[in-house]
């Protein structure tokens, strides 16, 4: 019975460390599957990171709206002035009423990893200057190290139920001994 327990106790923990991997590798947008579907999107051909083109700047585009809204904007610019949204059509309106290309085949998902590449490139001048390159990598560092101290924790966490478990049954021998 009690090893049936012990069996029990270590599946739980590994799925609890299973999930928060999974969670913790899932925190941050994926920036690499933004750079594919800015690219394959075209996004550059009226967008650039720190100048206006045909599109605004991209450059600080997640400091001036909410995540919402970008998803929003992003998927379907249209039916959001359609709803009167005030800082969708003073958008439209500063870029003469030039409509952005609707990409409803873009999930939310799709749309935050597209931010995520943004906020990377963003560091990066028109010329190639590097402005700013230890970010990314901070970044990458930080989950990293979040992923290493979740499966250390997990780790310590069974190995003392485990010497608590034992404990308890050792404990009744020595109890008869006083």
């Amino acid at each position: 019975m009690k090893r049936i327990k012990e069996i029990s106790q270590v599946k739980f923990f590994a799925w609890l460390l299973f999930s928060a991997i999974s969670v913790s590798t899932s925190w941050a947008a994926d920036a690499q599957n933004g750079k594919k579907l800015y690219e394959s999107n075209n996004c550059g051909s009226c967008h650039a990171f720190n100048k206006k083109i045909i599109g605004p700047a991209l450059a600080g585009i997640h400091d001036r709206h909410s995540e919402e809204w970008l998803i929003q904007w992003i998927r379907n610019n249209k039916k959001l002035r359609e709803t009167g949204d005030a800082e969708a059509l003073k958008l439209y309106a500063e870029y003469q009423s030039s409509p952005m290309n609707v990409y409803e085949n873009l999930s939310a998902d799709d749309v935050k990893d597209i931010v995520a590449y943004i906020k990377l490139e963003a560091n990066i001048k028109e010329e190639g200057v590097i402005t700013n390159k230890e970010e990314p990598q901070e970044e990458s560092q930080s989950n990293t190290y979040l992923t290493f101290l979740v499966i250390v924790f997990f780790i310590l966490v069974l190995v003392l139920t485990r010497v608590r478990s034992r404990s308890r049954r050792i404990a009744p021998k020595y109890e008869n001994l006083n």
